[in-house]
């Protein structure tokens, strides 16, 4: 197995964690993965994948696929949550420029 299989396995564990933190609405822990992620990401590079044997090719496939699961339930979370935030908004009543409500 190579290095970098090890790295997408470890990205892919990362993007699971962010999911189950958006879906706890566990903000600093969504943060913190996300930090954790985009370091990661980094390190990772482009790496021309085409160099990997067949079988570890199949598996990073199946692992960014994997992550884009992840990452729709991150979006659809913080969505939520943005809508929510929205309708709290709403509900409070501008103050006008003297002060009062």
């Amino acid at each position: 197995m190579s290095a970098l299989l090890d790295r997408y396995r470890a990205l892919a564990q990362l993007s699971d964690r962010l999911a189950e933190s958006a879906r706890a609405q566990d903000w600093p822990a969504i943060l913190e993965t996300h930090e954790q992620r985009q370091r990661l990401i980094a390190a990772i590079g482009t790496p021309d994948l085409a160099t990997l044997p067949a079988a570890e090719r199949s598996a990073v496939r199946d692992m960014l696929l994997a992550m884009r699961d992840s990452d729709a339930t991150v979006r659809n979370e913080l969505q939520e949550w943005r809508e929510q935030i929205g309708q709290l908004l709403h509900g409070i009543a501008p103050e006008k420029a003297d002060g009062t409500a």
